[in-house]
């Protein structure tokens, strides 16, 4: 599948499951390209994050960031409408002013303040559209948050290390985007970046995904063993050299 390939994410959900239900109306549905948006829900219209790979389990930590994008969306669209509507009305203020101004002859003053009133809703208009430019700027960070935080998802999970490619193809984004979002985490420290020898940039958080499964697993096992001897009035730290040492070392 290409990267960046649009076509593909309409079929990403033929299986429907939990990975699938949306952060906005919670049901479980495919999505749709959306222009500005990216992709949305095809039940709701509300923005969502596409990962084309069943082994990765989101930690649910963009769904905040969703929110406020559905919120600014919401509010460009109501924002452009006034505009729209302001123009219009102004438009048409100033056509009545102009020939108000024709066929009476008010003079300078009267035609200059006819004038001005009409082209009031023309200010306004802009104004308007000013204030939905803002909100279409916030609708886009909050959509590049949701996209770096399911970016260090797939990253966190992945085995190996990634590649911009990698992560264009899973999340269906074009490959320069996936580099912007890489480029993002690798700024705040969440990632590592290298060179390999062919001139290739890799990522990954340098500790392998497996790696991190086992020493979770062993922590557990560890805490489980102590929990039991515990139990029994056996004290955990003459069992385990490694407690005993720190014990020793610090009295």
């Amino acid at each position: 599948m290409a990267a960046g390939d649009d076509t593909g994410a309409r079929a990403l959900s033929r299986e429907y499951g939990e990975p699938d239900r949306c952060p906005h109306c919670g049901t479980v549905t495919s999505v749709e390209p959306a222009g500005a948006l990216r992709f949305r829900c095809q039940v709701c219209g509300g923005p969502r994050v596409v990962v084309d790979a069943r082994d990765v389990t989101r930690s649910g930590h963009e769904g905040r960031a969703l929110d406020t994008a559905q919120r600014e969306r919401i509010r460009v669209a109501a924002w452009r409408l006034g505009a729209a509507l302001t123009a219009g009305f102004g438009l048409l203020s100033f056509a009545v002013a102009l020939i108000v101004s024709f066929i009476v002859s008010p003079g300078a003053l009267g035609s200059g303040v006819m004038l001005g009133l009409g082209a009031m809703p023309l200010i306004l208009s802009a104004l308007a559209w000013r204030r939905a430019n803002q909100h279409r700027a916030a609708r886009d960070e909050a959509l590049d948050e949701a996209w770096t935080t399911v970016a260090r998802d797939i990253v966190e999970q992945h085995d190996q290390e990634l590649t911009a490619s990698d992560l264009a193809a899973i999340m269906h984004r074009p490959v320069e985007e996936a580099e912007r979002l890489l480029a993002r985490l690798d700024v705040d420290d969440i990632v590592r970046s290298r060179v390999t020898d062919a001139g290739e940039i890799v990522y990954s958080t340098g500790v392998p995904a497996a790696r991190l499964r086992v020493g979770n697993e062993v922590d557990d096992a560890t805490a489980e063993a102590e929990a039991d001897l515990e139990a029994l009035g056996v004290d955990a730290s003459a069992t385990n050299p490694s407690s005993a040492k720190s014990a020793n070392r610090n009295p």
